[in-house]
């Protein structure tokens, strides 16, 4: 987790997570090993029945809260029995769709893009206009959401900076990746 801070206060990425879980008395922190928050199938479908939980297995532009503002959660499948806590996106950042793994390019396109635009300051907003043709996970309006993402395929997060300055390119890309 890297420290962040607001109004001058440190904070940790998956803070709103924890938060909620602590209160619904659900999920299990692990101190050992990656992923430091796991649930078992009863406990994800109490976040599934407050409707929290949305589908990001075939990617896309997510909308919602900044990592600043407490960040959307992303969880996969470890198993039948078990779902784990994956990390933490912001809102207009990029999620590819899996990647299939025989198609390598793809994945260092995405990879270029990525590093090629850096994020330079946390504060600057980032909206931008979508293109018709680009997948949208709208989760603005969700207080702590949860995005499942494919736990036997690899998706890569594109960085808001990089989503905004590239997103035709990322579709046009993803569009050849999904194929």
């Amino acid at each position: 987790m890297k420290p962040l801070t607001y109004n001058n206060q440190p904070m940790e990425y998956g803070t709103k997570c924890f938060e909620l879980c602590r209160e619904l008395k659900i999920g299990k922190r692990n101190y050992y090993s990656e992923p430091f928050l796991e649930f078992t199938i009863e406990e994800f479908d109490i976040l599934k029945k407050k409707n929290l939980v949305f589908d990001g297995t075939k990617g896309g532009l997510i909308l919602g809260n900044s990592h600043l503002n407490g960040g959307i959660h992303l969880i996969n499948f470890t198993n039948n029995q078990t779902v784990k806590y994956f990390g933490e996106i912001e809102g207009w950042e990029y999620l590819t769709s899996p990647y299939n793994g025989f198609d390598i390019d793809n994945f260092e396109k995405f990879k270029y893009i990525n590093e090629g635009t850096r994020n330079t300051n946390r504060h600057i907003k980032t909206e931008f206009r979508i293109p018709e043709n680009c997948k949208v996970l709208d989760l603005r309006n969700i207080k702590v959401p949860f995005l499942l993402i494919d736990n036997d395929e690899q998706q890569a997060i594109i960085n808001r900076f990089a989503t905004k300055k590239h997103i035709r390119k990322l579709i046009e890309i993803d569009e050849i990746n999904y194929s």
